[in-house]
């Protein structure tokens, strides 16, 4: 997602369901130029995890987000120069070789990326995942993510993708098990992270990110791990904003919202932001037979 001041743009529906839709995002705009200053950005992953692809990461479902000119959900760059006993991430033993080592490193594996990790597994290889449904007006777009190839343990995943007011993001998924299963949502990020129960305050110098946990009831934010060990270089000035679900037994929603604005209640949070992804998918449904 793209959006400049009194203006939503729409990203085609083949590059929203293409392999390379992240890639394809963050080339298109830069939101941090003067000419977008004032943008919110939103670039997301779906399509496959393919065994040709030397150069990929286990990461359906993953996103990066910009606002007030700084990037808050950040995929970690590749690591290109270390300190003994540390190499970089191309000198890692067995970096491409993707059916062996090469998903046992935090950074190509799916818990170094900012989507959900379940059974602490990683996705698997030629799973592959679709952008179900599109949709915007001048106040909102959304978009959504089947991911349930990409958690087999689970009998169905969606992730739902919203800015809504030219502002806020938020993001729900919703998780139907096979199982009883844990789930763990997960950010990385530069930024400074304060806790508070259900809300968080990220911080990079004088500005302010807010984030509110929408449910399920119970649950609160936490700052999860990215150590790692040699040869693997630290993570450094990364942080992980996370949310575990220790136990997943049943159908659960999973949300969370992020604003330049304090959240600090849940009459800050638009009443939207409760909906499930079918009323979701039936509103861009109805936009477009609206269009037509």
């Amino acid at each position: 997602f793209f959006f400049k001041q009194k203006t939503a743009y729409e990203i085609p529906k083949r590059d929203w369901s293409s392999d390379v839709c992240s890639s394809d995002l963050s080339k298109a705009w830069q939101p941090w130029t003067r000419k977008h200053s004032d943008a919110t950005y939103l670039g997301i992953r779906a399509g496959r995890n393919t065994v040709e692809n030397h150069h990929g990461h286990l990461d359906l479902g993953g996103f990066v987000l910009d606002s007030q000119q700084l990037r808050w959900a950040t995929d970690i760059p590749p690591v290109d120069s270390a300190t003994p006993p540390c190499v970089a991430d191309y000198d890692l033993p067995g970096y491409f070789d993707v059916e062996g080592q090469r998903f046992t490193y935090y950074r190509t594996s799916t818990i170094g990326h900012n989507t959900l990790l379940i059974n602490g597994r990683n996705q698997p290889l030629e799973c592959e995942t679709d952008i179900i449904e599109f949709g915007y007006d001048p106040q909102k777009s959304m978009a959504l993510v089947d991911l349930t190839a990409a958690y087999p343990d689970a009998l169905r995943v969606q992730r739902g993708f919203f800015l809504i007011e030219r502002r806020d993001v938020l993001i729900i998924d919703e998780v139907t098990p096979r199982k009883p299963l844990a789930v763990t949502w997960q950010m990385h990020t530069h930024a400074t992270i304060n806790l508070a129960g259900v809300s968080a305050k990220l911080v990079q110098g004088t500005t302010p990110l807010y984030a509110r946990l929408i449910g399920p009831p119970g649950a609160v934010f936490s700052i999860g791990s990215t150590a790692v060990s040699p040869p693997q270089a630290p993570n450094t000035g990364i942080s992980k904003l996370v949310v575990n679900l220790n136990v997943v037994a049943e159908a659960t929603t999973l949300g969370v919202i992020f604003s330049p604005l304090p959240l600090d209640s849940d009459a800050a949070v638009p009443a939207m932001a409760s909906q499930p992804l079918w009323q979701w998918r039936a509103w861009a449904r109805g936009l477009r037979q609206t269009r037509r």
